[in-house]
């Protein structure tokens, strides 16, 4: 019995995101226990220093009203904490079903709308509308997704990984996006293994939003580049492009949610800005880090670093 209130206890702190001693619950059987504790004290030292013993029942009193008093204050403030988080995961779920399903549902028919016989006006407006509802979407699932990860404590499994090949992987299915915008993929491939301690499908989450950042932020007729270095006890995946760069003002914002700097939203104005903050908080989990060197103009250079299997 004891064991199973103890898992619903750390169940509970899990999803609300709070460690177990600031539950509701806990917090008023811990100020209980302190009451009790507190008035047997306050009435030991009244009645050995205190002649009249109705003074040690007022002593004991008061001793008693301010831990209750602090004891609400503390327990009120958690409950607060509680509530708004069931209003955000309301609200999350809203979005999710109420808000996105209907959405999608408007893109799909526009999608057959768009096959039909229209007049050039209308393909004109019928593009425009997709286009809107396509980035609605994208807007909305990003939001989705952020939210699920910021709230979920699942564990990582941390394996050995084969980067060279998750990077090959991906450069693969990049390789129509790239020639889409005529933007040269280049790949530094050599003999040299390169194995990392990481969850794979977070690793791939990463790589990914980075060098489709890249690509995305590049200039039609540039080059995107991926590096692999083995340096001690870590492995660095570099991607440089020579893309719009990133000004001096914004670079400190880079890694913010739902931030994007002004010359990028010019050059790709579907972007959400959750990309980066999102692998942030992946690598974070992995023990791994990410940063950055840009100058307007001239393109930005990511690393990401991980640490290395063995």
């Amino acid at each position: 019995m004891k064991k199973t209130i103890a898992r619903r206890v750390q169940d509970e702190a899990r999803r609300y995101g709070v460690p177990f001693w600031k539950l509701p619950d806990f917090l008023i059987l811990t100020m209980a226990f302190v009451n009790i504790l507190g008035m047997l004290f306050t009435y030991y030292l009244a009645l050995n220093f205190v002649d009249d013993p109705r003074t040690a029942v007022i002593f004991v009193a008061i001793e008693s009203a301010i831990i209750l008093i602090i004891g609400n204050i503390v327990a009120e403030s958690s409950r607060k904490v509680i509530a708004n988080y069931r209003l955000k995961e309301e609200f999350i779920d809203l979005v999710s079903h109420q808000i996105r399903n209907p959405i999608t549902n408007v893109k799909w028919n526009l999608e057959l709308l768009g096959q039909e016989e229209l007049s050039k006006k209308q393909e004109k407006y019928v593009d425009r509308l997709a286009g809107s509802v396509k980035n609605i979407v994208s807007l909305v699932n990003d939001f989705v997704y952020l939210s699920r990860l910021e709230q979920s404590k699942k564990e990582l499994t941390l394996q050995k990984i084969d980067i060279k090949k998750v990077v090959q992987d991906l450069l693969k299915e990049m390789k129509l996006f790239a020639s889409s915008r005529d933007i040269k993929l280049k790949f530094v491939n050599n003999s040299e293994n390169y194995w990392a301690r990481t969850d794979l499908k977070k690793i791939k989450i990463v790589i990914n939003n980075v060098v489709e950042n890249a690509l995305k932020y590049s200039y039609e007729k540039g080059e995107v580049g991926i590096e692999l270095h083995n340096k001690k006890d870590r492995l660095i995946i570099k991607t440089n492009d020579n893309g719009c760069g990133i000004d001096d003002e914004s670079q400190s914002f880079v890694f913010d949610k739902f931030f994007r700097a002004l010359d990028a939203k010019k050059l790709a104005a579907d972007g959400t800005g959750v990309g980066l903050y999102v692998s942030k908080i992946l690598l974070k989990e992995m023990e791994g880090e990410i940063w950055f060197e840009s100058e307007k103009d001239e393109g930005s250079t990511f690393y990401i670093s991980l640490p290395v299997y063995g």
